[in-house]
């Protein structure tokens, strides 16, 4: 008993020694620390991640695959383990959740356990002095004393940086104890409140000295269930723009070192991680501080919730359809698509009954640029079955087809992909080929009878695209449109992200894009087509 005492006493003498010397050497913190939360192993998301994880240096989940941990590790980047804060557990309790990861070497196929955990979340009821902040504090130094090498990560909710006072134990145990601490600022485009950004960046610089350098804000990137698109008044993308600007333009904010988020889990997965990416290598590895876009988070369409007024539109019925307005209080639908009322389409709403040809409502923007690219999105529902199907067509005036996108299974179970609740979104990116365009709604391809509403119809700008040159027709549907163009996302930059052959998942999305490089596979037989026409292009701009 005494000899197990002494060694006891060793064991905990040398990690203290470890604490104030320097830890030992082991997976260092990134900088900058770019966190993307939200990864699992469910089906695809894995290869989904590797689409735009390359900005990415801290991804976190709940992820058991040994090759992609490893992989991360020899790109350089971390895996965070995912655990959890339970308000009932003490001290020893959250120690032992919380080390399960650092232990769990899946099966010996991963040497040494996860290099780092992600504590998912300090909560705002447990102010100094309650039990949990206790246990909480107590955990973190049992936590660190017994993996003085492996990163620990710490959530917090809004309530620790908009009144730090109230949390000085738990936020002095993270900044002696943890590695970083993620401040959730979760900003509604309902709510657009950016000046949190710098208030509590303040605040947590003056209550806590030192603890900024190891902070990064999370950022509310959800568009399902949990809502930051809510409203038709901003465009999402400039909102979260104005979000990293405002943090890489203040004098306190821009010394955190990155940004946590969460643009797969629970968001548009098509295109919000791609767009999320962009401003991430635009802000954090280029270091730009100006706006990636214009700075105007402007959302183009004036009648986007059709408020008792189709002005602005015009509705062509089919023969032997209709289209008019409907009210929510005469329907069995929700009038939101979010899970708390949120994202709200106001009273009224667009109807659509099928007759035997197609009923169509269209609205004409001018003034776009054809040197950007422009996100459209619109919700839509039916109330007969579950396979029936909406289009959202962009044209020009002439009714020239610049792009489209289809779905088939309105009225689906939440795919959260797609459809959140009973809505179902089609949203995609297209690059004017005029400065004057067509947004058309219809039942193109469905079946007579059905009816669909429509509702929350958004166009905002994107990115800036310039077209550098033409593929041709290549998904075989006889036009030449954004699934074909090699489009230069970054101007002035060769090496960056040039457009290729599309993905042939018939969605416009940057995902159909790849990484351009002069390392083209030999066995790929567009390859030296494509690196032919960089050549001509970079010859000729």
């Amino acid at each position: 008993m005494g000899e197990k005492y002494k060694c006891h006493l060793l064991e905990f003498g040398m990690a203290i020694g470890f604490l104030v010397a320097g830890r030992m050497a082991g997976a260092a913190t990134p900088d900058p620390f770019i966190c993307m939360f939200g990864h699992s192993d469910n089906v695809g998301v894995t290869e989904h991640f590797r689409t735009f994880i390359p900005p990415f240096t801290v991804i976190e989940g709940t992820g058991t695959d040994p090759d992609f941990i490893k992989e991360l590790r020899a790109d350089g980047k971390i895996y965070a383990a995912h655990v959890t804060n339970p308000t009932g557990d003490s001290a020893a309790q959250l120690v032992a959740r919380w080390r399960i990861p650092f232990d769990n070497t899946l099966g010996g196929q991963l040497p040494g356990g996860y290099d780092a955990i992600s504590i998912d979340e300090l909560h705002g009821a447990h102010t100094n002095g309650t039990a949990h902040s206790n246990a909480v504090t107590s955990a973190l130094a049992d936590l660190r004393v017994l993996y003085p090498t492996k990163q620990i990560y710490v959530a917090v909710t809004w309530h620790y940086s908009g009144g730090p006072a109230s949390y000085t134990d738990q936020l002095n145990a993270v900044n002696t104890y943890a590695d970083m601490l993620m401040a959730e600022c979760y900003i509604r485009e309902s709510n657009p409140s950016y000046g949190w950004l710098t208030q509590w960046a303040d605040n947590l610089k003056n209550t806590i000295p030192g603890i900024l350098n190891k902070t990064v804000f999370g950022l509310y990137t959800s568009q399902g269930g949990f809502v930051a698109d809510d409203t038709t008044s901003l465009g999402y993308w400039g909102h979260l723009d104005e979000q990293f600007h405002r943090i890489k333009n203040d004098a306190d904010a821009s010394d955190m070192p990155g940004v946590m988020l969460w643009p797969y889990y629970r968001s548009e997965q098509t295109l919000t991680p791609d767009y999320c990416t962009m401003l991430i290598n635009h802000y954090y590895t280029d270091g730009q501080t100006v706006y990636f876009g214009d700075g105007s988070a402007s959302q183009l369409i004036s009648n986007s919730q059709f408020e008792n007024t189709t002005s602005g539109w015009t509705l062509t019925p089919g023969s032997g359809g209709s289209i008019d307005l409907f009210n929510y209080g005469s329907v069995s639908v929700a009038n939101d698509h979010d899970d708390f009322g949120l994202a709200s389409h106001g009273s009224y709403g667009l109807r659509m009954i099928r007759g035997s040809n197609t009923n169509a409502a269209s609205t004409q923007i001018s003034g776009l640029s054809t040197a950007k690219a422009y996100t459209v999105s619109a919700w839509v529902i039916s109330l007969s079955g579950s396979t029936n199907t909406a289009k959202v067509a962009i044209t020009e005036t002439d009714g020239t087809p610049i792009q489209s996108k289809t779905l088939t299974n309105v009225g689906t179970p939440p795919n959260f992909i797609t459809t959140w609740n009973e809505w179902s979104r089609i949203i995609f990116h297209f690059v004017p080929t005029v400065s004057t365009i067509n947004i058309i709604l219809s039942d193109e391809g469905a079946s007579a009878g059905q009816t669909l509403n429509w509702d929350f119809i958004e166009l905002e700008d994107a990115f800036d695209a310039i077209t550098a040159f033409d593929l041709g027709a290549f998904d075989g549907n006889g036009l030449v449109n954004c699934n074909d163009l090699q489009v230069l996302k970054t101007p002035g930059d060769p090496s960056a992200d040039i457009a290729s052959q599309p993905n042939a998942d018939n969605e416009v999305n940057l995902f159909g894009f790849s990484l351009f490089s002069f390392n083209y596979l030999s066995d790929d037989p567009f390859s030296q087509q494509e690196l032919d026409n960089f050549t001509t292009f970079m010859d000729t701009s």
